[in-house]
């Protein structure tokens, strides 16, 4: 099974760790399986998220994944089968996962419609619940951010 899960993963937190790890459960249960992570570049965060972002840059959040993967597997004691890739733009990130061609796309539940989710109606899509804090709201990197600014 090919997997892929993208994003920022910008002040990488507990929900990033969540959907990574749904993901890794989910290839687990097949031989072969591979997870693709594409994180967005830093142009490209800044495009989506403002000028003032990202908070972390590229290799910053890259080494964050690479360090949460690596410890789920050595806890877990299986072989690791992921990948991480850059991409700038929606097309290249189109094209990535056109030509990954993934058994599944799995994203978190923060996007209002799920048909603005790149590769929508070519693949299917399995939307995970985001997690929640001590308060029972949702956990986000803008929240995380707005929070630290008010303190």
């Amino acid at each position: 099974m090919k997997i892929i899960i993208n994003g920022c993963f910008d002040c990488f937190h507990d929900g990033h760790k969540h959907i990574i790890e749904q993901a890794i459960l989910f290839a687990s249960s097949n031989q072969g399986a591979c997870v693709l992570i594409l994180l967005n570049s830093d142009v490209s965060v800044a495009e989506l998220k403002g000028l003032n972002r990202p908070v972390n840059c590229y290799e910053i959040r890259e080494y964050n994944i690479l360090n949460h993967i690596n410890f789920l597997y050595n806890r877990d004691g299986r072989r690791n089968h992921c990948a991480i890739r850059s991409f700038n733009t929606e097309q290249e990130l189109t094209k990535k996962i056109e030509d990954f061609k993934p058994d599944m796309i799995i994203k978190g539940d923060d996007r209002p419609d799920v048909r603005t989710i790149v590769g929508y109606g070519k693949f299917p899509i399995c939307i995970i619940p985001r997690i929640k804090d001590n308060n029972g709201e949702d956990i986000s990197t803008s929240k995380l951010i707005q929070e630290n600014n008010d303190s």
